[in-house]
């Protein structure tokens, strides 16, 4: 669970003049430019964040990278110290020795605790220290990156790489103008040291350590002069490293102790309390406890993800019991009320459209127009005795009724006229159309029509007499 969120670490190795990264997908070399006071300057460090930002590929929904870094022996201090039994009051007292051997306070350094060599006196402790400014400048660059990087000394992981751990020996870092010394007897480290290239490295080496082999890894130029100075007195062996892009002896002995979770001293400085939101501070998911709570949270929304299936799988006899209830139910109804709709379907289809042709007469009818009697039965054959008042109107009523596609045929059987100014008896008979044949009938008039008929009037309907 934890591999889908963390991405692989990180080897790098820090020195005066260049950056090299290494994981296993491959490497990058970062140059460095460095001002008066030894820092970086603001231009290299602003590159230096932005290829170790690319080459790391952190996003930001991911815990940070997790990197070793080693850095070189500048400025860095291996003392022996003796410590009075302390009981629980150990650190305390590691403290106060500390603060007695170096020159700096304990707060201005970043420092690690050896374990002494088998034999050593008791009480006996090796402090590695350097100055505190120095790796958190350096850590603010990785953190920028988005990488946590825990730092160690670069002659640390040099000395993996040898296969005589027990023997006294001696790693011999060879760059253009100066030699990273470390020795180590039993191993644990013993002192380390720069010594320049062009000085007398065997007299230096000798007086240092009374190691006889000494590993020697850098640049194939200066291992060769190295080697050549140091052949008469003492049993030197070159560390082959491959010739490849972030690969070095520091680098690959970083890279071994990822790896295989190897122990190396971890420098630890004391600094100010990280920046706190919502009750975690800026660091709190690099502790292992949080590390767990990360991943029971991840474990936590996985499941929940997965529980609408698992919800699924479980329930799904009782919905495969309950969905044969509905269909059951669904095809009892269905045979209950099929019958009944197709009856009633049937009946609405052969039932006559009486209101229909009253509907349109009444759309047709002129102003004046008084019905005398309508005769309509199942067959659609209309009679029609009516009094209107001019010959036009009856002529009109006829044009309506045939625009409404409704009749196939309206005859003028008998128009008389009638007693009184401008009255005309008229006896009409008509048929409606089949029903696949006549025009559908509009009940609802469009919105601006007029209600009235076509002439603007509305049709009376006399029970007995014409009415005037």
């Amino acid at each position: 669970m934890m591999e889908m969120f963390n991405s692989p670490p990180i080897a790098a190795e820090m020195t005066p003049a260049v950056l090299r990264v290494l994981r296993e997908s491959g490497g990058i070399e970062l140059p460095l430019q460095r001002g008066a006071d030894g820092k970086l300057t603001a231009a290299c460090r602003a590159d230096v964040i932005a290829g170790l930002r690319q080459f790391a590929g952190h996003q930001k929904w991911q815990p940070r990278v997790r990197a070793l870094c080693g850095i070189g022996a500048h400025g860095v201090s291996l003392r022996k110290i003796s410590l009075p039994p302390a009981g629980e009051n150990f650190e305390g007292i590691l403290r106060l020795q500390i603060e007695k051997e170096f020159p700096l306070s304990p707060d201005e350094l970043a420092w690690a605790r050896l374990e002494p060599a088998v034999g050593a006196a008791p009480g006996e402790s090796l402090i590695v220290a350097v100055r505190k400014e120095v790796i958190d400048d350096y850590r603010g660059i990785f953190w920028e990156a988005g990488i946590r990087a825990e730092f160690t000394l670069s002659v640390f992981a040099r000395e993996l790489l040898c296969s005589w751990p027990e023997a006294p020996h001696a790693m011999l870092e060879a760059s253009g103008s100066y030699c990273e010394v470390a020795w180590f007897e039993a191993g644990v480290p013993a002192g380390v040291k720069i010594i320049s290239s062009a000085g007398n490295v065997a007299a230096a080496l000798a007086a240092a350590t009374s190691a006889k082999i000494i590993c020697v890894s850098g640049d194939a130029a200066a291992k060769t002069v190295i080697c050549e100075k140091l052949s008469a007195g003492f049993d030197c062996r070159s560390v082959h490293v491959p010739g490849a892009t972030g690969v070095s002896a520091a680098t690959l002995g970083l890279r071994k102790a990822l790896a295989e979770n190897l122990a190396l001293p971890r420098l630890q400085s004391t600094r100010p309390p990280a920046k706190v939101l919502h009750g975690f501070s800026r660091e709190d998911f690099v502790q292992g406890e949080n590390g767990r709570r990360l991943a029971l949270a991840g474990a936590l929304l996985v499941l929940l993800l997965l529980l609408p299936f698992g919800e699924a799988l479980l329930f799904r006899p009782f919905l495969g019991w309950k969905l044969a209830a509905v269909k059951s139910r669904r095809e009892q109804f269905i045979s209950i009320v099929d019958p009944e709709m197709h009856f009633l379907q049937a009946l609405k289809q052969r039932q006559p459209p009486y209101l229909d042709a009253m509907y349109l007469f009444a759309q047709a009818a002129p102003p004046g127009l008084s019905i005398n009697s309508l005769t309509i039965n199942e067959q659609g054959e209309i009679a029609l005795t009516a009094t209107m008042q001019s010959a036009q109107q009856v002529t009109d009523f006829r044009a309506h009724l045939i625009a409404s596609g409704f009749f196939s045929a309206i005859t003028v059987e008998d128009q008389t006229s009638a007693p009184g100014p401008q009255k005309v008896n008229v006896r009409m008979t008509a048929r409606w159309k089949p029903a696949g044949q006549r025009t559908a009938v509009k009940i609802k008039p469009e919105p601006g029509e007029d209600k009235r008929g076509p002439e603007g009037g509305m049709a009376t309907i006399a029970e007995g007499n014409p009415q005037p």
